[in-house]
């Protein structure tokens, strides 16, 4: 297509003003129905696009488009003022996240070398607070998942430790074990150990309910998909049922048994 910076387009994203934005291999594209408009990365700007290869796009509810890159670096721009933004408020916006979740009072930004971070938006202004190792809060910067439960909690998987944000109280669960996934259905919560350990979150405390047998780490468990009302573990050798009721661990029915199994879900969170 004329005007594309890319063939390759990694994400087709159409936003509240109407425009048409395409993450692609090299730069940003904005489309009005009539012409491109191609955003680049540009060292010699203070705000510019992080990195030009471009992933997931989201927008949040105060106008802002969150852009992923395979850099590892988060850009923000403003959709009103037509900008790049600072988004943490304090000019740490070139450290280094994978992954965006927008939820209603804040966005998330996380990854597997830095923690995480909380970035809100109230009255004009972007402020912005950071976890991991340097800051006392989590014990390791390697994130493998940061999802909310339907009570509105955040729950955060290291590769040491699980936390918990709770309304503006930040608490540690475990700090011992490496968390690979969740698993959240009618109100309870399941987490799932790089070593195949099935654990259950009761109030502050976990209590565990099951064992995957022959996991050696979180290389042996590479996806998960709730199905039906249980929950799918995909291993190395096919893929396990979990019964959240009864807390029974049983093979996956064979057309579930895939070995080194791998889930993604599109933009509506089907899988």
């Amino acid at each position: 297509m004329d005007g594309l910076a890319h063939n390759t387009v990694r994400q087709i994203y159409q936003h509240s003003k109407c425009f048409i934005w395409m993450s692609t291999l090299n730069e940003l594209n904005r489309y009005d129905g009539n012409s491109f408009i191609t955003f680049r990365a540009n060292d010699d700007m203070n705000l510019s696009l992080a990195d030009s290869r471009t992933r997931t796009l989201i927008e949040d509810n105060n106008g802002f488009l969150w852009i992923s890159t395979t850099a590892e670096l988060i850009s923000c721009y403003d959709l009103k003022r037509d900008c790049f933004v600072d988004f943490t408020g304090c000019g740490e916006y070139l450290q280094k996240y994978a992954y965006i979740t927008v939820l209603p009072d804040a966005v998330w930004v996380w990854g597997r070398t830095q923690g995480c971070r909380r970035v809100t938006y109230a009255n004009g202004v972007f402020s912005s607070e950071a976890f991991s190792v340097a800051t006392g809060q989590l014990q390791s910067n390697n994130l493998q998942f940061l999802i909310p439960d339907s009570d509105n909690r955040i729950w955060i998987g290291t590769a040491q430790g699980l936390y918990c944000w709770d309304n503006g109280e930040f608490s540690c669960l475990d700090s011992q074990h490496a968390f690979q996934w969740m698993y959240n259905i009618e109100g309870h919560n399941f987490f799932l150990s790089s070593r195949g350990e099935i654990w259950q979150q009761q109030n502050k405390e976990l209590k565990q309910v099951g064992t995957i047998p022959h996991i050696a780490s979180g290389y042996d468990l590479p996806g998960q998909m709730p199905f039906r009302g249980k929950w799918i573990i995909f291993t190395a050798t096919g893929a396990v049922s979990f019964d959240p009721q009864t807390h029974a661990l049983e093979r996956a029915t064979s057309q579930l048994d895939i070995p080194r199994g791998e889930t993604l879900k599109d933009n509506h969170d089907n899988y």
